[in-house]
Order: C-alpha cells, then structure tokens, then sequence
C-alpha cells in the first residue's frame, strides 16, 4: 500500500517523465515544496508502519479481527461456485443498474435523499464483479478446494465489462481490472517461490513488453472514453454504447479531446494533463498534489474553515440517510456526495475551475492542519493497517478472496489508498464499503451453502 500509494503519489512521475523524456518540473508551481512534502509524508507512513508491526496491542487486535474473518469463511472457500455465484450476481447487478436502457443517464440518477435500499445492495456487490479476475490470477494467494477455472465464464466475464464499461461510460470499469491483474500477478512474485522460477520471469518479462507496447492501444481507448463523457450524460445508456463502441472501431480522432486538454492548458493554473499520454494522467497524480499545495498558499482561515466543515460533513454522508435522519431532518447528504473538493477549492480561486474534480486527500489535511499534519501522519493510519492486514493469515501464507476486490479502484482502493482523492473515501471504504460488501457475501454464501446441503440431502 505504502509503495505503490507513493508511486502513484510521487515515484511514478520520474519513470513516467523519463519515458516521455520532459522535466519532472514541468507544469508544476511548487515542485520543490510539493516533492519534499510528500516525501516526508511517505517517510511518516514507513514509521507508521513500522511502529505499529512492533506493537504487541496492535499485533493483538489485528489477530482477532483476523480470526474473527477465519471463523466466518471469509478465507476458506469451500466450494469455488461460491465465487462464481458471487461474479454473475455482482455482473447482473452492474449490468442492469439502469431499469431503462432507453431513458437519459441523468435521469435515472438517485433523488434527493440519497440512493435507496435496492441501490445500496447494488453498490455493495459493485466492486464483487471484479471476482472473475481473483479466481484466474491469485493461484496459491488464496485457499480455495478447487482450481478448476471455468474459462468460457471468463470470456463471458470479459464481455460484461466492456458493455458495463460502455454503458455507464466508465473506464475505470476497464482499468481498474487490469491493473488488478497486474497487482496479482506481482503478488504471485513476491509470495510464491514457484513463480520465481527461470520460466515464469520470462512470462513476467514478457508481459512487462506487452504493456509497453499496448499503450498507445490503451491511450486511445482513454481518450474515446474522455471525450465521450462530454455527451455521457445527456445520453441514454444504450446510446452510450453505441457510439463508443464505433468511435473505438473507427479510430475517431481526438479533436475534442484535444481542444479540451488545450483549453485547459491555456488556464495556466490546475491543469491536470501532466502527460502528454492520458492514461499515464491516471497513474501519476504528482500534478494534482502540486494543485493542492499552490491552493494552500492561497485559502484564507475562514475558508480553511470552510473546507473543515465540508470535510466533516462529507463522512458524516457515508452513513445512510434514514441514520442520519434521525439525528437530523435538515441534512442533505447529497449535497456533499455531489460536490468534490477539488471543485470547491478550485472555485474559490476561479469558478471556471469548479468542473475538475481530482483532488489531493493528503494535501486537503496539510491545509487543515498545517505542520501538525506531519504529526496525525504518524498515528493516523495505524488503524487502517489492522484492518487489512487481518485479511492476510500468516500461520497459512494466505489471504482472503474478497480483500483483492478493494485492491485497486480508481476511487481509492488499499493499493492507492494513501492517493486518495478524497480524505472521506479513507472512511468510506473501512467503515461502509468493505462491512457492506462483505455481509452480503456472508449473505449470499450463507444461502448457497444451506441450498447445496438441502440439494445433497
């Protein structure tokens, strides 16, 4: 977590800029202050980590939670349907999110008072569609009775998430797996001494060139989903499809992406096109931190302020509403869920910045607190390393299934989880993603089991 947060943070940009062969300090206003900043905030995460390995209290907790998940089937998958069940469900969820293929995307968004019961379900099986991808690449990561690998599902899996993909317009829906299998793959490295073997590293190796010379493919894909988000919204989804389904068939060009990368560069201030190569834009972030540091030079104290109350406000909203309701009638959870923190500092600058929407979680507490910053850092993830730590058994050298769906989710998954954009989505993914995903898969293989025994009876 600390490595590649800090790759996508700050490591990245030297490789990314040497493969494009521009200055590390091109496009930003305060390299310097920003680089060293988020050095010494990287250095902190290390100690944290470290202090909390040597503590026996924490090691306690973390063992217990550990066992709790243990007794609970949430490591040992007795049968492997169990998973494939999981998969159609959380695809079939994704897939038919819209009731009305027809209607408008906009239209057809949650009302006022936040989304309702038959949505929440759906968000918690939204990151379970990644499951098919688990089941092909974690090999010896996990303890599973069976290896058998069904590979007409996964070619059935693969077509689902390039119409979720396309429907929804999100590329996220497209990355966020490959990178994960990426993510598996490297692990298998680590973890396994097999996979270490002369003949594997060639096929690491291997792969390792296919990704580099797939990413001009990739870029263009990218690019037909940037420019498509112009119309997203004010399409329906089948239309969503369609036209970028033959925008990638064609190789449309990218005037529009052009003119918008231009029109942003020609603002000086907060472009978020470091790289010339977009995708590259979504694996180094280093610009945004730069954003966020010349913000913090520019936020008056009632501002600051502001921003606190925000920031507040936005965890308050990952409880459910009728929660909320009963503390408060006046909240609108809304509110805060639609409106992001990059938008709202960038606007208090120029309100023609209030449409980007990437911000710096990290850099949103150095604004809060200033130097103090240095200090929270030290304490404040502790408990977020119990946490994910207790999905991994070390008596077996395993972990469990479900945490590798939270690997890597453009939105701050554990793998970018110190790179988030966001300071609530830390919360949100302890406290309200991770609990409600995971009851219901106890759910659903809770169900499944007692249909097999009644079926074997």
């Amino acid at each position: 977590m600390i490595f590649s947060s800090n790759f996508i943070n700050l490591g990245g940009a030297l490789y990314l800029k040497s493969y494009e062969l521009t200055l590390i300090s091109e496009g930003l206003e305060m390299p310097l202050y920003t680089m060293v900043n988020l050095a010494i905030f990287n250095l902190l995460f290390i100690l944290s980590h470290y202090f909390y390995t040597k503590s026996n209290f924490f090691n306690n907790i973390k063992n217990s939670l550990n066992t709790f998940f243990i007794e609970r089937k949430f490591f040992d998958i007795d049968n492997i349907n169990t998973l494939y069940l999981i998969s159609v469900i959380a695809l079939m969820s994704r897939l038919f999110l819209y009731t009305d293929f027809d209607a408008l995307e906009i239209e057809q968004e949650s009302d006022i008072f936040g989304p309702g019961i038959i949505r929440d379900v759906v968000n918690g099986m939204y990151y379970l569609y990644l499951m098919p991808i688990i089941i092909f690449f974690s090999g010896d990561l996990i303890n599973v009775n069976s290896k058998k690998k069904g590979y007409l599902f996964f070619i059935f899996f693969l077509i689902c998430v390039v119409c979720i993909a396309f429907i929804n317009n999100s590329r996220a829906t497209l990355f966020d797996g490959i990178f994960l299998i990426c993510a598996l793959l490297f692990l298998n490295f680590l973890f396994n001494v097999n996979v270490r073997k002369k003949s594997n590293l060639i096929k690491i190796a291997l792969i390792v060139i296919i990704g580099f010379l797939s990413i001009n493919t990739l870029e263009n894909v990218s690019k037909n989903f940037i420019q498509a988000k112009d119309f997203g919204k004010e399409q329906s989804p089948f239309k969503n499809f369609k036209k970028l389904l033959i925008n990638i068939i064609s190789n449309e060009d990218f005037t529009t992406y052009t003119k918008s990368v231009e029109d942003t560069d020609d603002l000086h201030f907060f472009a978020e096109n470091y790289y010339d190569k977009s995708i590259f834009n979504r694996i180094n972030i280093l610009i945004v931190h730069d954003n966020f540091s010349y913000l913090k030079t520019k936020l008056s104290q009632s501002q600051i302020e502001n921003l606190k109350e925000v920031q507040i406000n936005k965890i308050i909203s990952i409880i459910p509403q009728p929660i909320i309701g009963f503390f408060s009638s006046d909240f609108d959870k809304r509110k805060y869920q639609t409106v992001t923190t990059a938008s709202l500092l960038y606007g208090i600058v120029d309100y023609e910045f209030t449409k980007l929407s990437i911000g710096s979680a990290l850099f949103s507490l150095f604004i809060l607190f200033g130097k103090w910053t240095y200090l929270i850092f030290l304490f404040f993830f502790i408990p977020f390393f119990i946490i994910f730590d207790s999905f991994y058994d070390h008596k077996r050298k395993c972990f469990s299934p479900y945490i590798f769906v939270f690997f890597y989710t453009t939105g701050g998954g554990i793998l970018n989880f110190l790179a988030a954009p966001e300071a609530f989505a830390w919360f949100e993914l302890i406290f309200r993603i991770i609990p409600q995903t995971l009851l219901l898969v106890f759910i659903v293989s809770f169900l499944f089991s007692r249909l097999q025994r009644q079926k074997n009876n």
